[in-house]
């Protein structure tokens, strides 16, 4: 019998096994495919590349931390299938049920994987260009400027026409409040343009945006 799936808006997570599903980048990816949606164990698992095992002892242990339910059975040529979906629509985690010590370490435990992921798909494109890279430092409105570049014979600079579309800039501006706003709407914006576009068809960009 068909059952309407309605996931609360948002669940507050309290259990150290329940928040390591989502600081956990490979579970937190593997779960992404149950957010909003009913599907399959075996759909999941091919949207995700894992071996439909290893996705079922997942999902039901997901189940039994209370991130996860059995939304209905559907009939198919050989019985039934289970279709499964997240119990919430976003998951909230109160530092003070994570194992963190401080607020820094609990930021690094979110995105230094997030990172590390990013910096190495940089790498890698700029490793298909030469592997005569180093780093340039030098002096750029008063500032330091410290960037990757192909050679000291060739720049490369990410708005070079033959540059491929990766770049990793470190700025410090001075601006008033207002004008940093106005810089972090602006950012916000592009990314929000883009990720509109987003098909896919086209190759996966990582895109990290930061201010502090």
């Amino acid at each position: 019998m068909q059952t309407l799936y309605s996931p609360v808006e948002l669940a507050v997570l309290n259990s150290l096994e329940a928040i390591d599903v989502l600081f956990d980048s490979r579970q937190r990816s593997a779960f992404l495919p149950f957010l909003h949606r009913e599907i399959s164990v075996s759909q999941a698992a091919l949207e995700v590349g894992e071996l439909p095992n290893t996705m079922l002892y997942r999902v039901k242990r997901w189940q039994r931390l209370g991130l996860l339910l059995e939304t209905q059975s559907v009939p198919v040529a050989k019985g039934s299938m289970r279709l499964y979906g997240s119990t919430a629509q976003a998951y909230f985690v109160p530092y003070t049920a994570t194992s963190a010590e401080d607020l820094v370490a609990l930021a690094n435990n979110v995105y230094t994987p997030i990172f590390t992921d990013f910096l190495r798909a940089y790498v890698q494109a700029g490793e298909n260009l030469s592997r005569d890279w180093g780093v340039l430092f030098t002096v750029q409105e008063k500032q330091w400027s410290v960037r990757p570049v192909k050679s000291a014979e060739d720049f490369c600079l990410p708005a070079d026409a033959t540059s491929p579309p990766t770049m990793l800039e470190y700025t410090q501006v001075q601006l008033s409040s207002a004008e940093a706003k106005a810089m972090q709407l602006e950012l916000l914006a592009v990314a929000a343009k883009y990720a509109r576009r987003s098909n896919r068809k086209g190759k996966l960009y990582k895109v990290l945006l930061g201010m502090s």
